[in-house]
């Protein structure tokens, strides 16, 4: 009996899976771009994500990599708000820099 206790605690304690859709509605969608599910968890998924976060017209990190939005242009550096307020227009190292 007390093993069926904890095997239904650990199935109840467990996070639920999410969906694209989950991801989708939560405000780091928007902000970050991770609109996608990835196991128990929302990432950048897709480049798509990415482009019309706020991470990217801000900072210029309109490319999904590893489940995050990076830099990965120097149109997009250009592009953001990071570059004309504090110069930060050219790709380095995943980020928009000088």
């Amino acid at each position: 009996m007390r093993k069926i206790l904890l095997l239904l605690g650990l199935v109840l304690a467990s996070p639920a899976c999410l969906s694209d859709a989950d991801c989708r509605e939560d405000c780091q969608c928007q902000q970050r771009g991770l609109c996608g599910a990835a196991g128990n968890t929302c990432k950048a998924t897709k480049d798509e994500h990415c482009r019309a976060s706020q991470t990217c017209k801000l900072w210029g990190n309109c490319v999904a990599r590893e489940g995050k939005c990076v830099a990965g242009a120097d149109e997009d550096c250009r592009a953001s708000s990071a570059c004309k307020s504090s110069g930060r227009c050219r790709v380095n190292g995943g980020r928009c820099g000088r």
